[in-house]
């Protein structure tokens, strides 16, 4: 049996990206916000923001680097990744959204005008 573990967002950047080029890996991190939108049982409209913490490594954290601010629509898929942080009793485990493809969007109508793979 396989298992499937994918993730696919369309958010705006809320955070400038965090670069890192330690050795031989480059790590790009930063957060995206995606919205819900609905109507309650009283007719109201209501709306929720969440914000997800995205890693992107290798040629694409370059590409974020150079392309991707603060404010950016960003079309995203992935996979859920959790992994520890801190030390002893200040542990804490973070889930992060590990990017395999993601496509800079147009505002305007919010759909992919080009991509990155």
């Amino acid at each position: 049996m396989k298992y499937v573990n994918k993730v696919i967002l369309l958010g705006n950047v809320c955070s400038e990206p965090y670069y890192s080029d330690e050795g031989k890996s480059q790590r790009a991190t930063f957060r995206l916000a995606t919205n819900r939108y609905w109507r309650d049982a009283a007719g109201n409209d209501k709306e929720e923001a969440e914000f997800h913490d995205i890693c992107v490594w290798g040629k694409q954290a370059e590409q974020v680097k150079d392309f991707v601010t603060k404010g950016k629509l960003l079309y995203i898929e992935g996979a859920l990744r959790r992994r520890e942080v801190g030390e002893g009793e200040n542990m804490k485990q973070r889930t992060e959204i590990v990017v395999s493809t993601f496509i800079m969007c147009d505002k305007k109508d919010s759909l992919p005008s080009g991509g990155i793979e």
